[in-house]
């Protein structure tokens, strides 16, 4: 998909009444929300190139889905898109979009064709650069935890005509990492590949290998890999 003259422009949500919240089976208002325009700030990201390549979201079309407040409040049926290069959630407001800050947004969830998508924040290690008020993917939530990071980057045209390589496009890339929690409640990065994701679990990893063996899974791919997680959960006390 590409844009021209690309501009995007961001109202961060920076104060939400909380007196105002309720907690509702479906459905909220703007009034319900309580957001002070007063109080909003705008936040323009302005690329100068003449053409774009990608999208700054996760998952392009809104979707319909939930979303629980840093006050355990939970709002459903809310159109919402995840906007992964400036690492906000976008709901819509009638013909408006709105995006949250994720000081207030402390997880949301949609679903495409029945498969769930779970973000969540709060997470944080300094070795591996991971801050509260990012959001990762949640594959897996348990003993281990996998965490995607879906982070999208901002990329300058490289292409070199001599060669004939590179991009000629300004390009906005999903930079994918792989995180675990494990039981202790230390982090890692890994790869998404067998010798990597095997090392993770310690005196189970014989019946996990089995596990994955008998299932035919393939550790390359999301949910095979939270299968194999899901599973590696339920061997620990």
């Amino acid at each position: 998909m590409k844009f021209v003259k690309f501009v995007l422009t961001l109202t961060v949500v920076l104060a939400i009444g909380t007196t105002a919240l309720q907690a509702q089976s479906v459905g909220y208002s703007l009034e319900q929300l309580n957001l002070n325009s007063g109080a909003n700030q705008v936040v323009p990201y302005k690329f100068d190139y003449e053409i774009l390549q990608g999208h700054p979201y996760h998952h392009p079309a809104w979707l319909k889905g939930s979303f629980r407040t840093s006050s355990n409040m939970v709002f459903t049926e809310v159109p919402m898109k995840y906007d992964s290069y400036s690492g906000f959630l976008a709901i819509q407001l009638d013909q408006d979009s709105v995006f949250m800050k994720p000081a207030v947004v402390t997880e949301f969830q949609y679903a495409i064709d029945g498969r769930p998508y779970l973000f969540k924040n709060g997470f944080f290690d300094y070795d591996l650069g991971v801050k509260p008020e990012a959001y990762f993917l949640v594959l897996s939530d348990g003993a281990f935890t996998l965490l995607k990071d879906v982070k999208k980057v901002y990329t300058k045209a490289d292409f070199d005509p001599v060669f004939n390589t590179g991009s000629r496009f300004d390009r906005l890339l999903e930079t994918p990492r792989y995180l675990v929690k494990k039981p202790d409640g230390r982090f890692a990065a890994i790869l998404p590949n067998r010798r990597n994701v095997l090392a993770q679990f310690g005196e189970h990893r014989g019946k996990v290998q089995e596990f994955v063996r008998s299932n035919r899974l393939d550790y390359g791919k999301d949910a095979d890999l939270a299968r194999i997680f899901d599973f590696a959960s339920t061997m620990v006390n």
